[in-house]
């Protein structure tokens, strides 16, 4: 339909807001310049009692239910600290089916960064956050705890994305102000899943999945994209 919903969270605020995006839509046309895409609708969702004080929470991933056009919305939020380890913060999980959204549960996860990626693998039933995985219930929406990969020689983690089999998970990660990208393997029974060092990066890097199945990783400075 050339239809698409847009979510994303202000600075600050309990609330959440949602557009819909119709890039068939011509919306400017200059000489012999045309520009199509337009919002043709937008609405918020007020958190209310769910998170009244949040401060910070930029983390949102989409996951597909059976029917395309409806998902479940995961969303980080936290409520003390905006830049450093707080133990306030939470995931919610709401429910979009129908046009409309709303809330479903939230679970108290362990001390985290506000400044990170909610990243699922294809099928949609494993999360990593922060320093942690978590098993979603794409029938129930149910989210859990389920591994904790906090090793001594990781402060923090920047981004992270799955392997296109989503057997393999590879995440940015700091220690004493030296960064390297490591390899997780999802089917190592072991405590930290086999962890490995892929290569040492001189900053934090963000990663993407492409639609050739390579993982692409942003580089500082420089006009091209190193590759997994």
């Amino acid at each position: 339909s050339g239809k698409f919903m847009v979510f994303y969270v202000p600075f600050r605020g309990p609330y959440l807001k949602y557009s819909k995006l119709d890039v068939k839509r011509l919306s400017i046309r200059n000489g012999k310049d045309s520009v199509f895409g337009a919002v043709v609708s937008t609405d918020s969702f007020v958190f209310d009692t769910i998170a009244p004080n949040r401060l910070m929470g930029e983390a949102l991933t989409v996951i597909p239910k059976c029917d395309p056009k409806n998902f479940w919305l995961l969303c980080h939020v936290v409520y003390d600290s905006m830049y450093y380890r707080n133990n306030s913060g939470r995931i919610l999980v709401f429910d979009y089916s129908n046009n409309r959204l709303k809330f479903h549960s939230q679970l108290i996860i362990p001390q985290t960064y506000y400044e990170n990626f909610l990243t699922v693998n294809s099928a949609g039933s494993i999360i990593h956050f922060d320093r942690s995985l978590y098993q979603f219930d794409k029938v129930t929406g149910n989210l859990t705890f389920w591994k904790n990969l906090a090793s001594d020689s990781c402060d923090f983690t920047w981004s992270a994305m799955w392997s296109s089999d989503g057997k393999r998970l590879f995440r940015t990660e700091g220690y004493n102000n030296k960064y390297g990208v490591y390899q997780y393997d999802i089917e190592n029974i072991s405590s930290l899943m086999g962890r490995i060092l892929i290569t040492e990066t001189n900053s934090e890097r963000v990663m993407q999945l492409g639609p050739d199945k390579k993982i692409y990783l942003a580089t500082e400075n420089q006009p091209y994209l190193s590759e997994i």
